[in-house]
């Protein structure tokens, strides 16, 4: 119970650190100084363009054996991130796993597989 409150301290400590000095960077780049650009128009449509530029990559398309080795990297790189964010989790409440929320199916194989090949 004390080392999970330590935890959980500690990790709220470590993120505000790291927002604060994000906002301290934002100011001194100064983004969004300009003209004016409409950034909340059509928003399932930019939804969409960030999913598929972001998410699937969609650029990488162009030669196929780079993109192959990319998308084996950027995906490696998402499952270590959600099994991080799985540990991180289960430091502050022991009772939680993805499991609660992919079931005992195949998709939490799954995702099990990932974590052991990832």
């Amino acid at each position: 119970m004390v080392s999970s409150l330590v935890f959980a301290v500690l990790a709220v400590a470590t993120f505000g650190f790291f927002g604060l000095n994000l906002k301290r960077i934002w100011a001194q780049l100064q983004v969004g100084v300009g003209a004016d650009e409409p950034r909340l128009d059509q928003p399932a449509v930019r939804l969409v363009g960030m999913l598929r530029g972001g998410f699937l990559q969609e650029k990488m398309l162009k030669d196929f054996w780079p993109a192959v080795m990319h998308y084996m990297i950027f995906f490696g790189f998402v499952t270590v991130t959600i099994g991080t964010v799985e540990t991180l989790s289960h430091g502050v409440g022991h009772a939680f796993t993805f499991r609660l929320i992919l079931g005992d199916g195949r998709l939490y194989s799954l995702f099990l597989f990932t974590q052991d090949v990832g």
